[in-house]
């Protein structure tokens, strides 16, 4: 019975807004699991521009949650899960059922076109995976496959808000572009944080143009 435990695959996904805390979620949930798996495999985007502060961190938030690169079996810093998922073949290649033994973190997973075969890969093979991300982006439109990861029946889902930087709502559930002048045109996607970002709540996010967030005019 132990084995059979040890070879089901099982999915937590964090999703939410920019600035709802899912990087420290991320990482309580890492080190919440990690005796659950031999090995510890991250997975973070390599076009981030992310400071991760610490020297040795590769993931960390602003809170001060971070995990250290001595902490992991292995760390990855990738644009494609495609090119991730042969590396780690040739490093489990005695045998794919070593996978049963892998926790997996992805971060910023909203950026991996590819990233729903590839957890569904995992969780087959019996992985324990942890993934966190923005799930829509700056028009309210989804975001990469961090939503589409719900077909796979995840064991956790767990989704955060932030507050809104207007009314201050605890239901800061929606992501804005900052807008630096009126009639700049932005594209919709853009790697950054809080330079680039903000969270509102529904009803400010509808009216976000006053508050200087980008529109539907300005977002190309």
């Amino acid at each position: 019975m132990a084995e059979e435990t040890l070879r089901a695959g099982q999915l937590i996904v964090i999703g939410g807004p920019m600035c709802g805390g899912k990087t420290p979620e991320f990482v309580q949930q890492i080190f919440k699991r990690r005796h659950q798996r031999r090995d510890l495999v991250i997975v973070t985007f390599a076009g981030s521009t992310r400071d991760y502060g610490e020297e040795g961190a590769i993931v960390s938030s602003q809170s001060g949650a971070r995990i250290l690169r001595s902490e992991v079996t292995h760390a990855f810093s990738e644009t494609s899960l495609d090119e991730w998922w042969n590396k780690m073949v040739a490093l489990y290649s005695h045998s794919l059922d070593h996978m049963a033994s892998v926790l997996v973190g992805i971060e910023e997973a909203q950026f991996f076109p590819d990233l729903l075969c590839h957890v569904d890969r995992l969780v087959t093979l019996g992985a324990l995976v942890v993934v966190a991300g923005l799930t829509t982006n700056a028009n309210g439109e989804k975001w990469g496959q961090v939503l589409d990861l719900q077909s796979l029946s995840p064991e956790k889902w767990i989704q955060k808000n932030a507050i809104c930087e207007h009314c201050h709502s605890v239901y800061g559930t929606m992501t804005a572009r900052r807008l630096a002048n009126a009639g700049e045109s932005l594209s919709i996607v853009k790697v950054g944080g809080k330079e680039a970002y903000g969270a509102l709540c529904r009803g400010c996010w509808a009216a976000r143009e006053k508050y200087g967030f980008a529109g539907p005019k300005n977002l190309v």
